[in-house]
């Protein structure tokens, strides 16, 4: 986060203030600011700053905003029941394919923009 406008302006201030705890209570072992984001925290940016994220962050062709970055939550859910182990809830089969799922959308939704001027010719 080079740019210290963006933190205060792109990051909602209850977001802004947990990662700031979560650092200063760590001692910045981690680093910088952007090393104590929890997945939902980008769900919450994407919805403040809709019109830089939805392009990219939005699921599906129809909702409203909270609807069409649904699919960061169910990913953290489920990212939070294979990361504690111990706790022996498993992702069912449909979990499992709605993960894969998104996994391909967001590939092919996200190509760069390099790759996507290559494939229709324009170098641009």
């Amino acid at each position: 986060m080079d740019d210290p406008g963006w933190w205060t302006v792109g990051v909602p201030k209850p977001v802004r203030l947990k990662v700031s705890q979560r650092c200063e209570d760590d001692n910045q072992q981690r680093g910088s600011k952007e090393n104590y984001f929890d997945l939902v925290d980008y769900s919450k940016i994407a919805l403040e700053n809709w019109s830089i994220f939805e392009p990219i962050l939005a699921y599906g062709k129809s909702g409203n905003k909270a609807a069409r970055l649904a699919w960061l939550n169910f990913v953290n859910e489920k990212r939070n029941i294979v990361s504690h182990v111990s706790s022996g809830i498993n992702l069912s089969r449909e979990e499992l394919d709605q993960l894969e799922e998104y996994d391909r959308w967001f590939e092919n939704h996200n190509v760069p923009v390099s790759e996507k001027l290559s494939d229709t010719g324009n170098d641009e």
